[in-house]
């Protein structure tokens, strides 16, 4: 789990679990917070980003948050909520 400033996990800081989410490659991520970016206008959507979390190696990655909950061209989902974790 990530550690925030306190030292204490997401998950024990605010007492609700990051869900998880297979990437459509493979990878499994933990969905640890919506954010923004200073100094973008409010109404940019590319204002908003998904910050996650790797299963795998713990690293973490920023995205726009349209892209985390857009499909791809073929329709596929790019990152799909394991269910067992909703």
């Amino acid at each position: 789990m990530a550690r925030v400033a306190s030292g204490a996990t997401n998950e024990e800081r605010t007492g609700m679990t990051e869900p998880r989410y297979r990437h459509y490659k493979g990878g499994t991520y933990r969905f640890m917070a919506e954010a923004r970016i200073e100094g973008r206008p409010d109404g940019d959507p590319d204002a908003r980003v998904a910050v996650y979390r790797s299963e795998a190696d713990g690293r973490v990655w920023v995205r726009p948050l349209a892209d985390f909950f857009n499909r791809l061209d073929d329709g596929t989902k790019r990152f799909t909520l394991l269910e067992d974790d909703a």
